[in-house]
Order: structure tokens, then C-alpha cells, then sequence
């Protein structure tokens, strides 16, 4: 999984959080990246002695990197996408604000803002415990 899942969170991370991420930067970020993590784990797992001596979490970290930098890269070098393409795709604060006035009206437990913060609070004691 530390080998597989890196790419796909990077190129997901940028098309969900930055508005010049392209289609042809995703997929090329998608294919480079895996192609990164492959070539590794054919090299950590079948080439002795370990030419990599890099712990696979590690590893799953720099996979990230290489290819967040990989389709910033391919995005600054094709032509942006046009606002009308990613409005509706891109994160923006007024998805946040877009509900406002009905979460005015509803009891404290139903709001997805305060649920969303007591599941956070609630992996960060369950890490703090099993540190």
C-alpha cells in the first residue's frame, strides 16, 4: 500500500486544493508516479543487497513528493484549465459558507462542522493513546 497509494493521494490532494492542476498533469503524475514506485520495490525486494536501504514508510513520503512535483511540473507546462472546468471540482471556502444559513437552524450535534471535529479529536486521542 505505501508503494501504490502515494501518487493517487498527491494528484487527488492537488486536484481537489489547486485550480491550474490539468487532466493530462494528472495522469501523467498518475504514471510517473507509479512507475517511481514500482522500479523501487522491484529494486528493494528483488535486487540483493538492498540498493535502497530506505524504510518503505519512508519511502511512501518521498512517492508523495515526487509526484506532487512531478504533476506541478506537467501543469505549469500545458495550457491551465479554464474557470468554468474547475469550479465546481476545486475546493473553494465558499463550499464551506454555501450551507451557513440552514446549519443555523438545525440542533449542534447535526452540524457536519462540529461531527467533523469531534471524529478529529477523536483520532488524535486514539493516537495520543497508541503512541
Amino acid at each position: 500500500m505505501a508503494y501504490l497509494f502515494p501518487p493517487v493521494v498527491a494528484v487527488f490532494a492537488l486536484g481537489l486544493f489547486w485550480k491550474r492542476t490539468t487532466g493530462t498533469a494528472a495522469f501523467a503524475g498518475l504514471v510517473l508516479g507509479h512507475t517511481v514506485a514500482i522500479v523501487t520495490f522491484c529494486l528493494t525486494h528483488f535486487v540483493e543487497p538492498n540498493p535502497i536501504p530506505i524504510h518503505f514508510l519512508h519511502l511512501a513520503i518521498i512517492f508523495f513528493v515526487v509526484t506532487l512535483l512531478l504533476t506541478m511540473g506537467v501543469s505549469y507546462v500545458t495550457a491551465p484549465p479554464t474557470p468554468d472546468q474547475v469550479r465546481e471540482h476545486t475546493w473553494s471556502p465558499r463550499f464551506f459558507d454555501h450551507g451557513l444559513p440552514n446549519l443555523t437552524k438545525i440542533p449542534f450535534y447535526k452540524d457536519y462542522r462540529v461531527q467533523s471535529a469531534v471524529v478529529l479529536a477523536l483520532l488524535g486521542l486514539i493516537y495520543i493513546v497508541h503512541w
